[in-house]
């Protein structure tokens, strides 16, 4: 997610790519793709704002021949937060006139995308060590990452109140779901992405 001067296609793609290889220092195995989702004026100089996603080489071949393998043709992959848009525009989970904080647990990190009224605005991403006995402490570590993903949210005047969790990875029983209503005083619920895949 990031904002770069305005300029024509041709020179835009050469930019992204130096951007990102500089940023996250990317070797030259990696694929380069992004999507331009809006403008903004900053200091009275346009800028494009920019979802760019970044995947290795070897790691997209896997995929690839795993579908392959399938029997099926792959036309074209989404990855990173793109994708999460791609999949709300065919499954709707993500309401155009709410608040919506989407939450992705996983074993080494939390993924949060914040839709402001329905529209992507940023993400944060925050790493974690979850303890494989206790899955008490592995809620609490969620919680206080929401409890600061939405702290933030509001401090930058981005939003007024967050109305709903959305959790897409939940690696906890369904009681912990209740400790996050509680805890959070919110809607908060699970998308059931089996139903969206056919």
């Amino acid at each position: 997610d990031i904002q770069t001067p305005k300029t024509n296609k041709k020179y835009l793609k050469s930019l992204v790519k130096h951007e990102l290889i500089n940023a996250l220092n990317l070797s030259s195995d990696y694929l380069i793709d992004y999507a331009q989702v809006g403008e903004i004026v900053t200091e009275n100089v346009k800028q494009s704002k920019l979802l760019i996603s970044a995947i290795q080489t070897n790691h997209l071949t896997e995929i690839l021949n795993f579908f392959e393998r399938c029997g099926l043709n792959i036309k074209k992959i989404d990855v990173s937060i793109h994708s999460l848009i791609r999949f709300n525009r065919h499954a709707q989970f993500i309401q155009p006139d709410k608040n919506s904080v989407i939450v992705d647990v996983s074993s080494k990190q939390i993924r949060q995308f914040l839709f402001e009224n329905g529209q992507f605005s940023y993400h944060r991403i925050t790493k974690v060590n979850f303890d494989s006995d206790s899955e008490t402490n592995n809620t609490l570590i969620v919680l206080d990452a929401i409890e600061k993903m939405i702290q933030f949210s509001i401090a930058q005047g981005r939003i007024k109140t967050v109305d709903q969790i959305q959790f897409i990875g939940f690696p906890f029983s369904l009681s912990a779901l209740e400790l996050f209503k509680n805890e959070l005083n919110m809607n908060v619920n699970i998308i059931d992405v089996k139903k969206y895949v056919h």
